[in-house]
């Protein structure tokens, strides 16, 4: 099999998975099971992504944070919200009180990145096209309810060069 198709292959089957995490420590918040769940789990770099997290309890503040190492940069963009009365944190409708954007924003927590580290540049082969990671955390009062790590590319997987 090529590489290319390998690849294709991997990146398929990452687009089918369906992401959810199980709340970590139990019993953080009224819910015993916080779900954190990204769709599209695997996707191109201007295709929108939603993200929306159940299983909160209601009038919580919750904070999301995105993180990614691009180029040798540490980046990162968090936002703060204050839980609903059903639980249901959805970043595409939900404006959050606090954080890197406003607004009911399903991009926000990507755009709104900002360099958090020293940056070591990376000088592997090309790159600016090579797909790479984002991980996504849910807090609450600085404990970890939640964490998956989504899969982006530049160029599509199926591109040949």
């Amino acid at each position: 099999m090529s590489q290319i198709a390998s690849v294709v292959q991997r990146l398929t089957a990452l687009a089918i998975t369906v992401v959810s995490i199980s709340a970590l420590p139990t019993g953080a918040c009224a819910s015993d099971r916080i779900v954190l769940k990204i769709s599209p789990a695997t996707s191109a770099v201007d295709q929108e992504i939603h993200i929306s997290v159940a299983g909160l309890q209601p009038r919580e503040k919750i904070t999301v944070v995105a993180e990614q190492q691009r180029f040798g940069f540490p980046v990162r963009s968090t936002a703060s919200f204050l839980i609903n009365e059903t639980g249901l944190l959805d970043l595409s409708a939900d404006a959050p009180i606090s954080g890197d954007y406003a607004g009911g924003d399903p991009m926000g927590l990507f755009w709104s990145m900002s360099l958090t580290g020293a940056p070591h540049l990376d000088t592997s082969q090309a790159p600016e096209i090579a797909p790479f990671d984002v991980t996504v955390k849910v807090y609450h009062d600085g404990t970890l309810l939640a964490r998956s790590t989504i899969h982006r590319y530049v160029v599509a997987p199926t591109t040949t060069h």
